[in-house]
């Protein structure tokens, strides 16, 4: 998951406890809170165009946001509180972004169910 620049002369990080991300300016050399969480960062992935950072909360109220890399603007894209995964609800959550710059999630149920998927494609 890592790191990555946000700009030319910023980089964005999550922190070691995974309870924030920080913004690093290259230019003032120092490091700022970008977002806070309440429970924990559980994924978090940069969207192909590169204009959006989606992310996914832990805990009771897990939940997915986007956040615009240009101006960090915050908006929440969905709720995971009932989803269901094994174990802890929220450690197998993976994060990613489709060409749209729409959130794809993925969960790890183990191995005591297969799903299969049939598309029609035009």
């Amino acid at each position: 998951m890592g790191s990555w620049f946000a700009t030319q002369d910023t980089l964005i990080a999550a922190s070691e406890d995974q309870s924030k991300f920080l913004l690093f300016d290259f230019k003032t050399k120092k490091w700022t809170d970008l977002i806070t969480v309440s429970d924990k960062l559980v994924s978090w992935a940069i969207a192909p165009d590169w204009k959006y950072l989606v992310y996914a909360t832990g805990g009771n109220d897990a939940r997915i946001f986007r956040m615009k890399l240009r101006d960090h603007t915050v908006e929440e894209v969905a709720s995971l509180k009932n989803l269901r995964a094994v174990d802890d609800p929220h450690e197998g959550i993976q994060v990613s972004v489709d060409p749209n710059n729409l959130p794809l999630v993925t969960r790890d149920l183990g191995t005591q169910e297969v799903y299969a998927i049939s598309v029609k494609w035009p």
